[in-house]
């Protein structure tokens, strides 16, 4: 939840982040495979900031999730990885960029959460073949310990359209986990954790220090899907 926006730049923290390209190399180095760009930092150095972000972690390839370079990357959002059998697609929204808008002509770099888009491109990636689909969402009320009840709507309505996996952040405290059954035509069950707290951060207050990996194990029956 940061930009890397380069030494030109001093180096910050709340409210417009940036931060240095070691990040970007600590976390390849530490065995992350794939980032979630898309949340309310993303604009904070504005577009050039958002565009050496993208390509500094291509450099340590590592793919970014739901901000774009060019509207032909937005057109095709998701990332789709393999390992030990599984094709796993994934997809990533915010909910807003802190009130710092983006070019008015390129609104395809940040993904933003809205219903219709999240569904039909979940759809568009189902059709691609793969085992599993996860979202991760910037979403919900900031210090608060429960999702709002839109987010519990929206999570089923992506459950349904074929989301298995929704994975939530932005509150920086921990919320609920559970699992959704579908309706209609993809009635199968998904997973959504609404917020999993912080990670790392520089927040002391002590719901703020609290957070969770959350491990999911994917497994094929023998008769297929």
């Amino acid at each position: 939840e940061t930009i890397l926006g380069g030494a030109s730049r001093p180096y910050k923290g709340y409210p417009r982040f940036n931060s240095p390209d070691s990040f970007a190399e600590a976390l390849k180095r530490s065995g992350f495979d794939i980032l979630q760009t898309a949340n309310n930092h993303s604009n904070d150095q504005g577009e050039a900031g958002l565009l050496r972000t993208l390509n500094v972690l291509g450099g340590f390839d590592l793919p970014a999730l739901g901000t774009f370079a060019s509207s032909e990357a937005a057109q095709e959002p998701w990332v789709v990885l393999e390992t030990q059998g599984f094709r796993i697609g994934f997809l990533a929204y915010t909910f807003g960029t802190n009130g710092i808008p983006t070019p008015s002509d390129r609104e395809y770099q940040v993904a933003m959460l809205k219903v219709p888009r999240a569904v039909r491109e979940i759809t568009a990636l189902r059709k691609l073949g793969v085992d599993a689909v996860v979202v991760g969402l910037h979403w919900g009320r900031e210090y608060t310990h429960e999702p709002r009840g839109a987010q519990v709507l929206i999570a089923k309505k992506l459950v349904e359209a074929g989301a298995d996996i929704l994975l939530g952040g932005h509150p920086h405290v921990l919320q609920p986990m559970e699992l959704i059954q579908g309706q209609g035509e993809n009635a199968h069950e998904g997973l959504v954790h609404y917020s999993l707290g912080n990670f790392i951060s520089n927040m002391y207050r002590r719901p703020t220090e609290l957070g969770i990996v959350l491990e999911v194990t994917l497994a094929k029956p023998e008769a297929g899907g």
